[in-house]
């Protein structure tokens, strides 16, 4: 199942992406700021 998360560097999303990645979910994201979802990119790498 793939996830799609709008604001992914908000408040909430910053918490809940990286936790769904751990789990090993296929995640998409939203973000207005790139240079904020280069942490959650790294994340899915690992």
């Amino acid at each position: 199942m793939k996830i799609f998360v709008t604001e992914a560097t908000e408040k909430v999303g910053s918490c809940f992406v990286p936790y769904l990645l751990k789990q090993g979910q296929a995640v998409r994201i939203i973000v207005r700021d790139t240079g904020h979802a280069y942490t959650l990119k790294e994340q899915s790498l690992v």
